[in-house]
């Protein structure tokens, strides 16, 4: 999809809120899992990842942590757009602001609408920064704006997945202290050398080979067989001794999507795993949003320890 044409979509997104567009179509504002409980046990220094683009937030805690080459795969068709912008805001705000400014459902107080997300008044400073570093982009967000008011921009092209300010900085290395969002404004202008594949993963074919893959979350959201053949379409990707984040599973402690997800029989499903593949167990999400570390996330990983086949 080019420009002109992800233009056109967004301005039908703000127009009509009644159509039943394709759910992919609605960008994450932030990260629906922990990435600050298992970004430690990657490598990413000076090392090449491929990874759901979603919110951004695994690209930037990546870039945070050292990583400089990045390729950028997902279904949504704004995900390059909605990054840059965030790295456009990063270039000048703080933790605080950063978070006001993309916010908008449980700003701060469960259930509490914040009027000062998308604000007009500061998008003549995202667009200059925009301006800078990528001309497609400028043009799709300045298209916007020069249409509609940011808030209902905001409103009509986002998914409503969010979480309070709490748990956010808690679960992303960038925004977790002031120190780390300064290291983080120090490396962000390598967001211009990030490779954007913009395509159905199960489908498209990528090529490369990485020393780090993220899948994120995509596990919980298919059945076991379709996963599986991801998977190996995946390992054959990653380099040897390469580390794979093969999936990422919610409330694993209450196994609430036992009956939904075949994954989440997990003695079971990680037979279907090969050598090397590892759970472990993370600070759970809900956790963070209701004070309780009794809550745990789980995350499968796989670090190639051998070249191998799926039909060995």
């Amino acid at each position: 999809m080019n420009t002109d044409e992800k233009v056109k979509l967004a301005i039908m997104m703000c127009e009509d809120k009644h159509h039943n567009f394709n759910n992919y179509y609605h960008i994450y504002p932030f990260a629906t899992e922990n990435i600050k409980g298992y970004i430690n046990t990657f490598d990413f220094k000076n090392k090449s990842l491929l990874t759901i683009g979603s919110s951004g937030d695994q690209v930037l805690n990546a870039i945070n942590a050292g990583c400089k080459d990045i390729t950028v795969f997902d279904i949504c068709p704004f995900t390059r757009e909605y990054l840059y912008l965030k790295a456009a805001a990063i270039h000048f705000m703080n933790p605080m602001k950063f978070f006001e400014f993309f916010s908008y459902r449980n700003y701060q107080l469960d259930m509490f609408k914040n009027k000062r997300a998308f604000t007009d008044t500061v998008f003549p400073k995202l667009l200059s920064n925009l301006k800078d570093m990528d001309r497609d982009v400028y043009f799709f967000w300045n298209q916007l704006f020069k249409r509609y008011r940011g808030m209902k921009i905001r409103t009509r092209l986002f998914m409503r997945n969010e979480y309070n300010y709490k748990a956010i900085s808690k679960m992303n290395n960038y925004l977790y202290s002031s120190d780390n969002f300064k290291k983080l404004r120090e490396r962000i202008d390598i967001i211009k050398d990030i490779n954007f594949i913009q395509g159905d993963i199960f489908k498209d074919n990528i090529d490369g080979i990485y020393d780090n893959i993220n899948l994120s979350n995509v596990v919980t959201c298919y059945e076991m067989d379709k996963f599986m053949d991801l998977f190996w379409k995946m390992e054959a990707l990653l380099n040897l001794d390469g580390k794979m984040l093969a999936g990422y599973l919610y409330d694993t402690e209450e196994g609430i999507y036992t009956d939904e997800h075949g994954i989440y029989n997990i003695s079971e499903s990680l037979k279907r795993f090969p050598e090397g593949t590892k759970i472990e167990d993370i600070m759970g999400v809900n956790g963070y949003v209701v004070g309780s570390t009794k809550d745990r996330d789980s995350v499968i990983t796989y670090k190639k320890v051998k070249k191998i086949s799926k039909f060995c």
